[in-house]
C-alpha cells in the first residue's frame, strides 16, 4: 500500500508525504504491538478517505487531564501502551493504558495555512512498529 500526498497551501507545496506500507516489515509479537498494528490498519483505511489537499488525520484520546491530540503510540513488551500527545493548551502528556481499555477517535482535521509540517500519525505508528520488529529480529538472531 503506497501513500503519495502533496498538499498545496497558498500556491506553495506545504508538505509532501510518500511512504509505503509493507505489512511484511512489521512482525508484532507482544500483545500491545499486535493491538497497535490493528489500530494502524484502521488509521490507514481512514487516511485513504481524506482529501489530502485539505485534510489530515488527527487522533484524539481522553485522560484525567482532558482530551489530547495523539502524537505517538508506543508499544511495550506486555499489554500496556504509552500514548504520547499534547493537550489543547500545548502541555505534553503521556498516558499509560492497558490495550483492552485503549480508545481514541480518528478524525479529519482541516489543514490550516499555519500548520506545522508533520508526518501523518499512521506513518509515525508504522515506523515505531517497524523499528521494534527490526530490534526483535536482531535479538532473535543473537539467540
Amino acid at each position: 500500500m503506497e501513500f503519495n500526498k502533496s498538499v498545496k497551501l497558498n500556491g506553495n507545496i506545504k508538505r509532501t508525504v510518500s511512504w509505503n506500507i509493507n505489512w511484511d516489515r512489521i512482525n508484532p509479537t507482544s500483545p500491545s504491538e499486535i493491538a497497535i498494528a490493528e489500530i494502524l490498519q484502521h488509521i490507514v483505511e481512514f487516511e485513504q478517505t481524506l482529501d489530502s489537499e485539505k485534510e489530515t488525520t488527527c487522533l484524539l484520546s481522553e485522560s484525567a487531564a482532558g482530551t489530547f491530540m495523539v502524537e505517538r503510540i508506543v508499544p511495550t513488551s506486555g499489554s500496556l501502551v504509552r500514548v504520547e500527545g499534547r493537550t489543547q493548551e500545548g502541555s505534553r502528556i503521556w498516558r499509560m493504558v492497558h490495550i483492552e481499555q485503549f480508545a481514541f477517535v480518528i478524525m479529519a482535521k482541516q489543514i490550516e495555512a499555519d500548520d506545522e509540517e508533520q508526518n501523518p500519525i499512521g506513518f509515525v505508528i508504522f515506523k515505531e512498529l517497524e523499528a521494534r520488529s527490526e530490534l526483535n529480529d536482531e535479538q532473535d538472531t543473537k539467540k
